[in-house]
């Protein structure tokens, strides 16, 4: 497996390397990593019973949802539960992804091809999460500037714009990612829900009640509105024993629907509009 290396940089010199094979982008540093046997390691991954992979396009809501499947799928008081870290397939040795406690709830950025064989042969559930291309591109941005694997570069922002669009940001091009995932579903009927962010945001308590039932766990509608609170963006989360605080309150850069409007010019808003139509049939509609 060959990989290019390239440079993501706006014209001062800001941003960082990364390394492509086919479709997929990475940071230049993920070759400690070994990623041609991360890959590999992926597609054998085994599957277990009750086994929920969870595929998302990065920003696009990985953590709030892995704790929202988290807390629906573990009974009980739903004060007494702590949040949870994703398990991501795409970063973490495999052996330690495999380690959970079923239900094991799997966290991948990867397209359909490259996603268990195991999982997808026996029909595992799969929650697709979905994002406003927009506001997913300005979380990106957030992410990188905040992420030492991207060297914490503030890059210029019509730099990133760019190299964004033309998919050069890691892991590569959101279009194509959203239109391999419309493809396999058409294609191969697999077991998958899709879910919106922006529905989880304005219709909480049906959305979490449309993944319970696809997960075919029981939760009342009481339950369901105490894991919407629990699990709200503007609530900062506790992870594990230790008490970290994790989550992104919904004040945060990252959690809110249509903060692209403080970002794009009206000349980015336009190229936008007309990089959506080119890839119309990859958009999941909300």
């Amino acid at each position: 497996m060959e990989w290019k290396t390239s440079s993501v940089r706006d014209a001062t010199g800001v941003g960082f390397d990364v390394i492509e094979h086919e479709e997929l982008v990475s940071p230049a540093n993920a070759k400690k990593i070994e990623p041609e046997q991360q890959l590999k390691d992926i597609k054998d991954f085994l599957y277990q019973d009750h086994d929920i992979l969870l595929c998302s396009y990065p920003k696009t809501g990985s953590h709030w949802f892995n704790n929202i499947v988290h807390f629906l799928v573990h009974p009980g008081p739903v004060n007494d539960i702590m949040s949870v870290s994703p398990k991501n397939l795409d970063l973490l040795p495999v052996e330690m992804v495999a380690q959970q406690t079923p239900p094991r709830i799997i966290l991948s950025h990867l397209g359909p091809s490259r996603l268990p064989t195991d999982h997808l042969q026996n029909g595992g559930k799969i929650i697709l999460i979905t994002r406003n291309p927009r506001d997913t591109m300005v979380a990106n941005r957030y992410h990188v500037m905040k992420h030492e694997i991207f060297d914490r570069a503030e890059m210029e922002w019509g730099a990133f714009f760019k190299f964004w669009i033309d998919g050069k940001i890691p892991p590569g091009n959101y279009f194509n990612y959203f239109g391999s995932w419309k493809k396999f579903i058409a294609d191969q009927k697999p077991n998958v829900l899709v879910v919106h962010y922006e529905n989880m945001i304005l219709n909480g308590v049906s959305e979490l009640r449309r993944i319970s039932d696809f997960l075919q766990v029981t939760n009342s509608d009481e339950r369901l509105k105490q894991i919407q609170e629990r699990c709200s963006l503007s609530t900062p989360q506790q992870v594990g024993t230790s008490g970290k605080v994790h989550g992104t309150p919904l004040k945060d850069k990252y959690g809110l629907n249509g903060h692209w409007k403080q970002h794009f010019t009206v000349a980015q808003s336009e190229e936008f509009d007309t990089v959506e139509a080119m890839h119309k049939e990859s958009i999941f509609q909300i």
